[in-house]
């Protein structure tokens, strides 16, 4: 994450990554289609680093709306796990395998667990967070940005901790629970 800058840089990072990486399906890896070095796709795996970081740094609508860009172009096109690459056009990235007499077109891994983004919606949208090793202790703190409820269970080597808040609109009630 971007945790070992200030404010004002951070804010500027995220600034780049906004409007020169931007795509309608997530952060592109370059702003360079031609690129010599790396051809140029969408990386969940990054992506999921950069929606933590813009939760530290208070771009917590930032973060949501990446998540939902980038998974939600998973979901829609019925993936169950998260994808390794997107590519720019929001589809699977493949490849061409060729050698050896092949010549085929193959997804790349279509399940993979780096691609994550589970450790944003638990410890900023859910709000669990350690403040010891092995949560022997933690705060609850979420970030409820434009959301009315959330829920989920954070596994600790103590057992889980589970957390459902909810609010009104206008945020006329807030209800937290927690169970560990």
């Amino acid at each position: 994450t971007f945790r070992i800058l200030d404010d004002e840089k951070a804010r500027r990072v995220i600034g780049h990554l906004t409007t020169k990486l931007g795509s309608p399906y997530g952060t592109l890896n370059s702003e360079f289609p031609d690129n010599p070095y790396m051809s140029q796709y969408i990386s969940p795996y990054l992506m999921a680093n950069e929606a933590i970081a813009r939760f530290e740094y208070g771009d917590g609508s930032g973060a949501l709306d990446l998540l939902r860009r980038a998974w939600g172009t998973m979901l829609e096109a019925g993936a169950l796990t998260p994808w390794e690459e997107i590519a720019i056009n929001g589809k699977p990235e493949t490849i061409r395998v060729a050698g050896r007499g092949l010549d085929y077109m193959s997804f790349l891994d279509l399940a993979h667990a780096w691609s994550t983004a589970i450790p944003a919606l638990s410890m900023h949208v859910v709000g669990v967070t350690p403040s010891k090793d092995g949560y022997a202790e933690y705060g609850v703190y979420p970030k409820t940005v434009d959301l009315s409820w959330a829920q989920g269970a954070v596994p600790t080597p103590a057992g889980s901790i589970e957390v459902r808040w909810a609010r009104t609109d206008g945020d006329a009630s807030f209800a937290l629970t927690v169970i560990a």
